[in-house]
C-alpha cells in the first residue's frame, strides 16, 4: 500500500475530501447567518439625511443605512449584536438611539408593577448623593418598573474648574442601573455605561452639539438573531427626549417587553 509520511494515501485523500466538504458547507452557511436586516419606518414628515447603526459593545462597528422614502434599511447586521441607530435630519437634529434595556440576561420579576413618583424620587436621590465634580446632574429618562429601572443621566460641569482654560464645558451622558432591594432603590455597582465623553472648548461649541441632540430609546437595542434575522420597528411621531434640560422635561417610561438575550 502506498504511503506518505507513514500514512496510507487512501486515508490522506479521504481526510482531504472531508475537510474540503466541511469548508464548502462553512462558507455556504456564513453568509446566511448575516442575511438579516433592520428596517425602520419613520414618519412621513421626518426628513432624514443620514442613518448609521453602531454596535453597542467594543470593538464598535458601523453600518450605513439605506434611506428610501419613509423606510430606512440597515443591511446585514452582525447576528447577536445589539445596535443603536443614529438619524441625522436635514435641519441638523440628531436622533440618537440608546438601549434602555437591562444590562444582563437576568430575567425581570413577574408582576413588578409600574414605576411610581416615589420610585423616581428615591433613584434621583441616589443619583445626586455625595460630593460631585459635576455641577449639573439630571435624570433625562427613567425606564423600568417597580423592581428595576434604567436611568439615562446627564453629568455636566459648566462652571469654572481646575485646569479650565476658560468657558469650557465637560459633558458626560451615562446609563445607570437601579434595583429595588428590600424596599429601597440601590444603584447596581460597576455597571455604568458611558455613552459619550466630551470636553468642549466653549459653551457655544457645547450648545452647537447638545442642543440638536435627542435620545431615542426606540432606536436602541436593535438585535438581529439567527432565529429572528429581520428586525422591524416603527418610529413614533415626535420621538426622542432632548439632551439639553432646557429643551424638554425629563421622561419616565414603562419597562420594555423582555428584550432578546443580551450577550
Amino acid at each position: 500500500m502506498e504511503r506518505l509520511f507513514g500514512l496510507p494515501l487512501r486515508a490522506i485523500r479521504s481526510t482531504k475530501s472531508a475537510l474540503k466538504g466541511f469548508l464548502l458547507v462553512l462558507f455556504a452557511i456564513a453568509p446566511l447567518a448575516r442575511a438579516g436586516s433592520i428596517t425602520i419606518t419613520i414618519p412621513a414628515d421626518l426628513k432624514v439625511e443620514k442613518a448609521v447603526a453602531t454596535t453597542e459593545k467594543e470593538p464598535k462597528t458601523s453600518i450605513t443605512g439605506v434611506i428610501k422614502n419613509n423606510l430606512i434599511t440597515i443591511p446585514d447586521p452582525m447576528p447577536g449584536s445589539a445596535y443603536e441607530v443614529q438619524l441625522t435630519l436635514k435641519d441638523g437634529t440628531v436622533l440618537q438611539g440608546v438601549d434602555m434595556g437591562w444590562y444582563s440576561r437576568v430575567p425581570d420579576k413577574a408582576g413588578a408593577g409600574e414605576l411610581t413618583d416615589d420610585d423616581r424620587r428615591q433613584m434621583e436621590a441616589v443619583f445626586t448623593a455625595g460630593a460631585q465634580f459635576f455641577n449639573l446632574q439630571q435624570a433625562t429618562i427613567i425606564k423600568g418598573n417597580h423592581n428595576r429601572a434604567v436611568m439615562l443621566v446627564r453629568l455636566e460641569r459648566n462652571s469654572a474648574f481646575h485646569s479650565d482654560k476658560g468657558d469650557e464645558v465637560i459633558w458626560r451622558p451615562e446609563l445607570w442601573y437601579f434595583q429595588n432591594e428590600h424596599g429601597g432603590w440601590e444603584k447596581v455597582l460597576q455597571t455604568d455605561r458611558v455613552l459619550r465623553r466630551e470636553r468642549f472648548a466653549t459653551h457655544a461649541a457645547y450648545h452647537a452639539v447638545v442642543d440638536k441632540l435627542k435620545w431615542v430609546p426606540e432606536l436602541g437595542g436593535l438585535k438581529s438573531t439567527p432565529k429572528t434575522p429581520d428586525v422591524k420597528i416603527t418610529l413614533p411621531a415626535n420621538a426622542g427626549v432632548a439632551a439639553s434640560p432646557d429643551q424638554s422635561p425629563p421622561s419616565t417610561q414603562p419597562a420594555a417587553p423582555p428584550a432578546a438575550a443580551r450577550p
